[in-house]
């Protein structure tokens, strides 16, 4: 497996019906549900997700609920916090 860039569980985890949530830099924050598929979601800002409206969802990735899915969702969320550091960055100039 490649390097994790997020602390997300493994596949078993889901397997369990979990749910898992996540945030790095305190602002950016990401949900992952299990299904018939891989649902991730991903808003900026300090509201958890169920205070935050669906208009300010920046991403939303859906994949299939494979054990494969787990690293390609850590990838994923790689690329939005790229995204996020940007837009972040740039905020501050």
């Amino acid at each position: 497996m490649a390097t994790k860039h997020f602390d997300i569980p493994d596949f078993h985890f889901f397997e369990e019906k979990n749910i898992f949530s996540g945030s790095m830099s305190k602002h950016f924050n990401y949900k992952i549900w299990y299904g018939e598929q891989f649902i991730v979601k991903v808003w900026y800002g300090e509201k958890c997700f169920s205070c935050t409206p669906e208009s300010e969802i920046v991403a939303e990735l859906t994949l299939d609920f494979v054990p494969e899915s787990v690293e390609k969702i850590d990838l994923w969320l790689k690329e939005q916090y790229e995204i996020y550091a940007k837009v972040h960055e740039n905020s501050r100039s």
